[in-house]
């Protein structure tokens, strides 16, 4: 359940407690938002830099994003890859696009530490957001997840290094060429 390179809950983890969120948020009927975040051109830096260096990216990019966070109600998930899932219950979408900004934020403030030297990151990040009792009712823990990712491979489109967002009303409609009704934003 927790994948040992981060040391961050790991994508069985995911599958598992993300549907029991969408359930409490149901019961309750509180929002529930998703941020979908994956470190810019991670390759690269493996290939030109190691995986050792890649490897201490990846550890430093789960420590400072768990900054950004509640501690002890949102949780982040390493869904593959380079890529990190974070679920923020009780929390609407602009609640998430002002999380995601700050993700963004801390994250390229300064280069990470590593055998390498210092690099510098970018992410790219989609958002979405469970708002009324309706779209909590018609909408699937898979659903909520395509979204958030339609979004980021928005944002990466868009040449990364950028926040994308979409409402519950997009859930579903959400194209991956272009990202209908959303909003994306450089800061």
């Amino acid at each position: 359940m927790t994948d040992p390179l981060p040391r961050a809950p790991n994508r069985c983890f995911l599958l598992i407690h993300l549907p029991r969120e969408l359930e409490r948020s149901r019961r309750y009927n509180h929002p529930l938002a998703i941020i979908s975040c994956e470190i810019d051109h991670f390759k690269r830096i493996n290939d030109s830099f190691g995986h050792d260096a890649g490897d201490e990216v990846m550890q430093a990019f789960v420590r400072r994003s768990r900054t950004c966070i509640r501690q002890a109600i949102d949780w982040i998930a390493r869904s593959g890859g380079e890529e990190f899932v974070f679920v923020l219950p009780e929390t609407n979408l602009n609640g998430a696009s002002r999380t995601a900004y700050s993700l963004r934020k801390v994250l390229s403030a300064q280069p990470m530490s590593t055998c390498a030297g210092p690099l510098a990151i970018t992410v790219s990040i989609g958002v979405t957001a469970l708002e009324t009792a309706q779209e909590l009712k018609s909408t699937s823990a898979a659903e909520l997840l395509r979204t958030a990712d339609r979004c980021l491979y928005a944002s990466k489109r868009l040449g990364g290094d950028r926040a994308t967002a979409a409402s519950a009303d997009d859930i579903g409609t959400v194209m991956p060429e272009v990202c209908r009704g959303a909003r994306s934003e450089i800061h």
